[in-house]
């Protein structure tokens, strides 16, 4: 039997995903579904800017104006990695909820299906 798709499950520790797990991830052709947990809705949204950006043109050269990646949002950040990005197609949100592990904190996880 040959498995020709593959269903992901992140759940991170320490914040963000490093660049390296979701360009695997982005790149990875039989990967169709993706659910993605994060105690940090900042990590969720530049993680999820860098899996669901449709590929970049790789014409356009770098920016000379650029302001530096140490004066960049984590969504600025995500951006400018998403347009380095190999050529794959895109995840797309499907699904997102709040879970409320942590009652009377003000903390939450986030979990979101994402699709091809």
């Amino acid at each position: 039997m040959l498995i020709t798709q593959f269903l992901c499950h992140i759940d991170h520790l320490n914040g963000f995903c490093e660049s390296v797990v979701i360009k695997a991830l982005r790149t990875h052709a039989c990967l169709r579904r993706l659910v993605y947990i994060s105690c940090n809705p900042e990590s969720l949204v530049a993680n999820a800017i860098e899996l669901c950006t449709p590929s970049a043109d790789k014409t356009e050269k770098g920016n000379k104006n650029n302001r530096g990646w140490r004066n960049m949002s984590s969504a600025g950040l995500a951006r400018h990695r998403a347009k380095s990005m190999p050529n794959s197609e895109p995840f797309q949100p499907v699904k997102a909820m709040a879970v409320d592990l942590f009652p009377h904190t003000p903390h939450c996880e986030m979990v979101m299906l994402l699709e091809r």
